[in-house]
């Protein structure tokens, strides 16, 4: 009997070895498999909802890219800015007798290997105060950023009119952002900090408009 017993034990231990603990293991294998297909079906959704939400943002991040483009544009497009130097002076009434820009160079300061370029340029103009005034006031109205350096006028005696009227100098530097430049250079980059067209002191009465 006991012999018997310990027979059955003994064929019930050799089926579990041979069948079910085998079977146990594929279960446990294909739950496991069953999980990570779920946490991949779960990011794919996630992924597939980003990728949504960016198609329907697409059009409002290209306006939005645009017009950065235009703030700091990743060339130095000269013939454009100085089109809009000119029709600032013809705004105001404004003698815009030079506009000498230097070639690009790498920003003072900027992270190194930076590629953020700025470009100095200089205005010689001819114009009443309160015309100058006006048309600072404009060079901050620019579709591209642009922070004057330094103006210095002089009071010009018109020989023709025999009013006066002053010759200044304007210097100003822009800045050329190309499409590589990442977020950490663009935020060193003064012109991102508010940096803006000077306005020159209140004048004296009897100054020259």
């Amino acid at each position: 009997m006991i012999v018997a017993v310990v027979a059955s034990i003994v064929v019930v231990l050799l089926f579990w070895i041979a069948l079910i603990s085998p079977k146990m293991k594929q279960v446990k294998e294909v739950n496991a498999k069953i999980a990570a297909a779920e946490d991949d079906e779960q990011q794919l959704r996630l992924t597939l909802r980003q990728l949504q939400q960016a198609k329907e943002n697409a059009a409002a991040t290209q306006a939005k890219l645009a017009q950065f483009q235009m703030l700091l544009p990743p060339t130095p497009d000269l013939p454009t800015f100085i089109r809009e130097v000119q029709a600032a002076a013809n705004a105001d009434g404004i003698d815009l007798q030079s506009i000498a820009p230097t070639p690009p160079s790498t920003l003072s300061g900027a992270i190194t290997g930076s590629a953020i370029q700025s470009i100095s340029v200089t205005l010689q103009v001819q114009g009443g105060f309160f015309r100058m005034e006006s048309f600072l006031a404009r060079l901050e109205d620019l579709q591209r950023v642009v922070e004057v350096k330094n103006l210095s006028m002089s009071p010009l005696l018109d020989k023709l009119t025999g009013t006066t009227t002053l010759q200044s100098t304007v210097t100003m530097t822009m800045y050329v952002v190309p499409p590589g430049a990442t977020a950490a250079e663009i935020k060193r980059t003064p012109a991102t900090t508010g940096g803006a067209a000077a306005s020159p002191a209140p004048s004296p009465s009897g100054s020259p408009r």
